[in-house]
This record gives C-alpha cells, structure tokens and sequence, in this order.
C-alpha cells in the first residue's frame, strides 16, 4: 500500500525503509558520474561517490575503493589539449572479482 494512502509522511517512510533495510546515511550517494572511458580495467564505467568510498561499476563487475586506498592522483593533459586524464593509484591493486 502506497505510503500517501496509509496516511504517513515521506519522511516516516524513509525512516521506516531505512530500519527495515539497515542502511544508514553514510550509504547514501554523493554523487556520480556515468559512462567514463575507462583504460585499466577498460571499458566505460559509472563512478559513484559515498562517503566512505568510491564504487566502480562496469557491466560484468563492479570494485569497491575506500578512500583511504587511493595513494596518488595524477592529472595528464592529452596531446589534443582538450582533454585531460586521470591516474588513480590505489593500493591494493584492483584485481578481477574484487567487490
């Protein structure tokens, strides 16, 4: 039954969905970007952003990175000079089934 018919408030739902389900706010999305070409692991990927962590999702896998796992940050300018580009290093190396 939807929640405007059992005469409860948007925020009553939440709180009550958020019981039920054992999420708390620090699950909820920061933000996100979708479809970045990708060249390790390749492919194009939508990056989500939480307050803990950073989440990789491609079509057939998706990585879990803490922020605390991301060592460097390097930001190259392609030969267009249009573009730029990011280098993530992360420690450990992100490997194939790592969720």
């Amino acid at each position: 039954m939807p929640a405007a018919e059992k005469g409860i408030s948007a925020e009553q739902w939440r709180d009550d969905l958020v019981k039920k389900t054992n999420v708390d706010s620090a699950s909820v999305m920061l933000g996100q970007f979708t479809d970045i070409g990708v060249v390790m692991p390749r492919g194009k990927h939508d990056f989500q952003f939480f307050p803990d962590m950073l989440q990789i999702r491609g079509k057939s896998q998706t990585y879990l990175v803490k922020w605390s796992n991301i060592k460097k940050i390097l930001q190259v300018d392609m030969p267009d000079r249009k573009h730029k580009m990011l280098a993530i290093g992360v420690a450990p190396p992100l490997t194939l089934c790592m969720t």
